[in-house]
């Protein structure tokens, strides 16, 4: 009896993949979990080795497997048992479709956006209404959708209360935290990293405050050091800085002086602990929102060329002169959203900031500063964002749909 999952980027491992195999394996140990990483413009080139640490798996497929797969119908990794089902959770939908007819088992796909093969899946399980909504506007039949809860937020769970992981790492109750969670792509890291110490230099300038940087599971302390060592050619303004390390563990120590202390896997205490959050899109927003954290979210456009795009426009974005074209397009359609974060979206308001930098850090800082001075803002917009993502369970329901399907297949 096989499981596959298929899905692609770092966000949707650490969260949808790794909620969905726990809950499957605890109602059912003896099914055949298996990853299919597709091909993705979003990867950071660490998912197979991370698909492989989630307890549970049985076998992985890297992009190069998968593709085999696809062509043969089998590989020396996979053969398929011809029971089972195969469900969707990130990248394209097309990959998910495709493995279905290979294998000939039904599909069912978790997801946060409508698409054109939609209806291909048996049921669309999705986070919340608003989602099913926007997925039934875009022509997905109405019956297919399940209200099953928000995933990303299942793997949330903090190791240490708020005070004990201040103590833990050498902060000050007394000083405001901001946490920096500059991504888990190595090629966007060095422009994020570099452009999110300068804001901090910023604002330690003008305030007292302390800083944590949340290292991303995709992100080794080498690529770290690399990131920091390359910062000619930033699209936006930046510093650099030097890893360090004390009896605390190990910091950033910036060109402007200031201290960076840098966490590893532990990501959510790091959240806890900060007042305020500077992110880029992405789960994140999602996760640190049902936390009740203060946040701002940056995001910058300057080389709409290398924006990495999904699915077919991926493949077509890489062919000469045509290629970045095709991507600015992709970006000006983009610009038609009202917002960009998710917790925005589904409140249909600005809940937190969202800021496109053009390239000074002031024009973050500014606001930073703002939120760090306003206390009632900040607890406003903590409430707001806990009420938005109250749903718990969703890994359950979602593993009880596809024992389900299963058995009735």
């Amino acid at each position: 009896m096989d499981l596959i999952i298929i899905t692609n980027g770092p966000g949707e491992l650490a969260s949808w993949v790794k909620s969905t195999v726990s809950a499957v394996k605890n109602k059912n140990p003896h099914i055949r979990i298996s990853i299919f990483l597709a091909p993705c413009p979003f990867s950071s080139g660490q998912e197979e080795r991370v698909a492989r640490e989630i307890p549970g798996v049985d076998v992985v497929l890297n992009p190069r497997q998968f593709i085999e797969f696809l062509i043969s119908g089998k590989t020396k990794e996979f053969i398929s048992s011809r029971e089972g089902i195969v469900i969707f959770l990130g990248g394209d939908p097309f990959h998910a479709v495709m493995v279905a007819k290979r294998t000939g088992l039904p599909a069912i796909a978790y997801t946060v956006k409508a698409s054109s093969w939609s209806n291909y899946f048996r049921y669309c399980l999705v986070p919340d209404e608003y989602t099913g909504n926007k997925l039934i506007r875009a022509g997905t039949k109405p019956e297919t959708i399940k209200v099953v809860g928000n995933l990303s937020l299942e793997c949330v769970k903090l190791f240490h209360a708020r005070e004990e992981a201040i103590n833990l790492w050498g902060l000050s109750k007394e000083i405001l935290t901001i946490g920096l969670m500059p991504g888990s792509r190595p090629v966007v890291l060095k422009h994020s990293l570099a452009y999110f110490m300068k804001v901090s230099e910023e604002v330690y300038s003008s305030m007292e405050t302390q800083f944590i940087l949340a290292l991303s599971p995709y992100i080794t302390v080498d690529i770290l050091k690399k990131s920091l060592s390359h910062t000619k050619g930033l699209m936006l303004e930046g510093t650099s800085g030097e890893v360090q390390e004390d009896e605390k563990g190990i910091y950033i120590k910036t060109e402007g002086g200031i201290k960076i202390r840098v966490i590893q896997n532990k990501q959510y205490d790091v959240m806890n602990c900060c007042d305020l959050l500077l992110t880029l899109p992405g789960t994140i927003n999602t996760e640190a929102g049902s936390l009740g954290i203060p946040m701002v979210i940056c995001y910058s456009y300057n080389k709409p060329e290398d924006i990495p795009v999904g699915g077919m426009p991926s493949l077509l974005g890489k062919i000469p002169i045509t290629g970045p074209f095709l991507k600015y397009i992709i970006w000006k359609m983009s610009q038609k959203e009202k917002f960009f974060s998710l917790p925005n979206r589904m409140a249909g308001e600005e809940i937190v900031p969202e800021i496109r930098v053009l390239s000074r850090a002031k024009e973050v800082s500014s606001i930073v500063l703002e939120l760090l001075q306003d206390i009632k803002k900040r607890q406003e917009m903590s409430e707001k964002l806990k009420n938005l993502f109250m749903r718990e369970g969703a890994g359950d329901r979602v593993a009880d749909i596809i024992l389900e399907a299963i058995n009735n297949r």
